[in-house]
């Protein structure tokens, strides 16, 4: 067959991408640029010609809409300019924090940011700094209230879940008794979802992705990386999304505990958050999986996915039993 196929993420090229930096930021040249890592986005390395360093993140077609690009990087600048430290994005010649690429399989977009330099704390995390991180992710949600962006982004778990679960459902064609079950999980986290509207949760931006992974330590200095899934949402989400992870990877609960103590630290969370840990806990784990299998045909079955579908399937019944879902 000569039939032309569709392509759903596309590797923009090196070379063509230095060039449209060169000639779109003031940085000394020659520029270089090298493909770093895919996933859910691609990520490149810049080097101008003073060897100054930076990252170009190129957002995949179509899995951010241009005004979610837009609250990211306005957010990014503005946490740079209450001394946060994030990869924060640099202007372009036209004052731009972003620009727009026609790929193959439809319009791509891209940013430079700052370069990060230091340890990312999943390497090796310990009590002490997941303290600090702790502190940090509260300060961060404290300087945001603050944040005024010329766009929303309204995360909408609701909306989320009911469009994911039909690729979770694909996945688990031939495990009928998984079908049955993760339709029932999401029916009763979207009625639970709708109960919450009335609870006084602490509410407002958040990292959405807050993991072990996304940290960086350098000289005392905590780097907080990757908002691309950033937007409003309940703050404990935040939270509950750094234990899941630390869980997911085996990582030992005094770390979690220590998190937990440094971020009371600086916000003390209220009874209800406490309440409902369990329950985000649970949220966080169903939105992961549903996401994943979301995007699964355009990033394959990433590392982050070595358990297998019966490790989901009885993890995420006993997450729902923890928190009196079922």
């Amino acid at each position: 067959m000569t039939d032309n196929l569709p392509i759903t993420h596309s590797i923009i090229d090196s070379k063509s991408l230095s060039n449209l930096v060169s000639y779109n930021w003031s940085f000394p040249g020659p520029i270089h640029c090298e493909l770093l890592n895919r996933g859910m986005n691609d990520v490149y390395l810049i080097r101008d010609g003073s060897n100054r360093f930076y990252a170009c993140r190129v957002w995949r077609s179509g899995f951010r809409s241009e005004n979610n690009i837009i609250f990211e990087t306005e957010l990014l600048a503005f946490l740079n300019s209450k001394n946060i430290n994030i990869p924060f994005p640099l202007e372009s010649q036209n004052k731009s924090l972003y620009m727009e690429i026609n790929a193959p399989e439809g319009k791509r977009y891209f940013s430079i940011f700052s370069w990060v330099d230091g340890n990312v704390f999943g390497s090796k995390p310990d009590i002490d700094k997941s303290y600090k991180l702790g502190a940090e992710l509260a300060k961060i949600h404290e300087v945001m209230i603050n944040f005024a962006p010329t766009v929303s982004r309204e995360i909408d778990m609701k909306v989320r879940l009911e469009t994911e679960i039909s690729y979770l459902l694909k996945m688990n064609t031939h495990r009928i008794d998984d079908l049955k079950w993760y339709q029932s999980a999401v029916n009763i986290m979207i009625n639970k979802l709708d109960e919450l509207n009335s609870k006084k949760i602490p509410y407002g931006v958040v990292h959405g992705d807050f993991h072990l992974y996304n940290a960086f330590f350098n000289d005392k200095k905590i780097t907080i990386m990757d908002f691309d899934n950033c937007g409003k949402y309940y703050l404990i989400f935040d939270i509950c999304s750094f234990i899941w992870a630390n869980d997911y990877v085996g990582i030992d609960q005094k770390i979690s505990e220590s998190f937990l103590k440094g971020y009371n630290s600086v916000r003390n969370l209220n009874d209800s958050e406490l309440s409902l840990l369990n329950f985000f806990y649970a949220l966080k784990e169903l939105s992961f999986l549903c996401g994943f299998a979301a995007n699964v045909n355009s990033v394959g079955h990433t590392p982050l996915l070595s358990p297998n579908l019966d490790w989901f399937s009885e993890k995420t019944k006993l997450n729902f039993k923890k928190a009196g879902l079922i």
